[in-house]
């Protein structure tokens, strides 16, 4: 069965009220106050079941809005989520630009071996020939397909210890030809006792 609120004094008093209008003077002489009924004695079920109805179908105007209540305290960070699924490996990127060219390397090298009669390439790129213009000096003959102009070039020459024999030795190499062609490189050996045909050397040609 439905409970409903126990009324309060002034709901009492408006009952009573209610009660003597529907009455008349005729029961004003045996009319109850609210003195004389307790706090909290009187129950729905005590009422008129019309005065019940009327009780509860009333209702006044809506109150204003009440004011925003203060914010709460923020609440303690949650725990850190587990580390999701490794996404999946995405497309292979355009091929980049080709890059500039490279320094090109040497253009012609030989390792030149003295000989006994007469000198020999070994190990070589870019070189035609060798001969021996007198004792000590050396012409190195330039293969055309090497693309290496003999007046501009630049080489680098070195003793080669392991063909080589005697003390002091030295192989050099001058950017003028004074006994060899248009298109040979001029190597000069010594050793200690002056120029010898004793001397190995390399050369490389940029």
């Amino acid at each position: 069965m439905k409970r409903f609120p126990r009324p309060g004094a002034p709901l009492v008093i408006a009952v009573v009220a209610l009660v003597f209008a529907a009455t008349g003077t005729a029961a004003a002489t045996n009319l109850i106050t609210s003195r004389q009924i307790a706090d909290g004695t009187i129950r729905m079920v005590d009422l008129n079941r019309h005065l019940v109805v009327r009780l509860q179908s009333a209702h006044g105007p809506q109150g204003p809005t009440g004011r925003t209540g203060a914010t709460g305290k923020t609440g303690a960070t949650g725990k850190t989520g587990a580390t999701g699924k490794t996404g999946a490996t995405g497309k292979t990127g355009a091929a980049g630009p080709v890059g500039p060219a490279g320094t090109s390397g040497a253009h012609a090298y030989a390792l030149v071996l003295h000989g006994s009669s007469s000198p020999s390439l070994s190990r070589s790129k870019g070189f035609a020939g060798v001969t021996r213009a007198g004792v000590g000096t050396y012409c190195l003959t330039l293969d055309p397909a090497a693309g290496v102009d003999a007046a501009k070039a630049v080489a680098v020459v070195s003793v080669d210890s392991s063909s080589s024999t005697g003390a002091g030795l030295d192989a050099q190499w001058g950017s003028t030809s004074a006994s060899c062609g248009a298109n040979q490189l001029q190597v000069d050996t010594r050793d200690g006792s002056g120029a010898a045909n004793t001397i190995s050397f390399s050369i490389i040609v940029s």
